[in-house]
């Protein structure tokens, strides 16, 4: 493998992770009750994702 493959996988499973933490983090929020659009803004993922989370 070469180093920039490695880097590649490197930063693709570092992005991977923070998308997964930013879905864990709406989905409790949308437990909490907090509204959607807030979520989006706090999260920066779209409205349609935290709509199919519910």
């Amino acid at each position: 493998m070469t180093d920039t493959a490695y880097a590649d996988g490197k930063l693709e499973g570092k992005i991977e992770g923070e998308k997964e933490k930013a879905l864990e983090v709406a989905k409790t929020m949308l437990v909490k009750g907090f509204d959607p659009n807030l979520i989006a803004e706090i999260t920066q993922l779209s409205i349609m994702v935290i709509e199919a989370l519910k």
